[in-house]
């Protein structure tokens, strides 16, 4: 597993379309691998294909299911991998939530979202 950069604010990737993942191989299990290391060392909580220079349409979330309140130095992260996510349904009801994005340090602050979504993608399980 490596740490990638991760792309800023102002790289024209992040307004591009991301191709799908048609590969599953050991490539995209670089890849999620890579990007779970790259989340965790960066502090955040997702991250995107694009964010990491790769235009395809996948992310990952920290798991936070189970998480302790406080993390210690020895805790082992859960990971989602969403490989071709599909929105197919969303709430009308709003909730407000405030984040941050890695890719635009510093602007952190409270955004309305849809209380819920539907969604449909892949899982990618890694066997190694």
């Amino acid at each position: 597993m490596a740490i990638r950069n991760i792309v800023k604010e102002g790289d024209p990737i992040l307004n591009k379309v991301c191709r799908p993942v048609t590969t599953f191989d050991d490539r995209l299990a670089t890849l999620l691998d890579d990007m779970h290391e790259t989340m965790i060392a960066a502090d955040g909580v997702g991250l995107a294909g694009p964010q990491v220079g790769m235009l395809r349409r996948l992310f990952v979330v920290w798991d936070t299911t189970d998480a302790p309140e406080e993390i210690p130095a020895d805790y082992e992260y859960k990971f989602i991998d969403f490989v071709n996510p599909e929105i197919l349904a969303v709430s009308e009801e709003e909730e407000t939530a405030y984040e941050g994005c890695l890719s635009f340090p510093g602007h952190n602050g409270a955004e309305p979202h849809c209380h819920g979504i539907t969604g449909g993608y892949c899982r990618f399980y890694q066997s190694r």
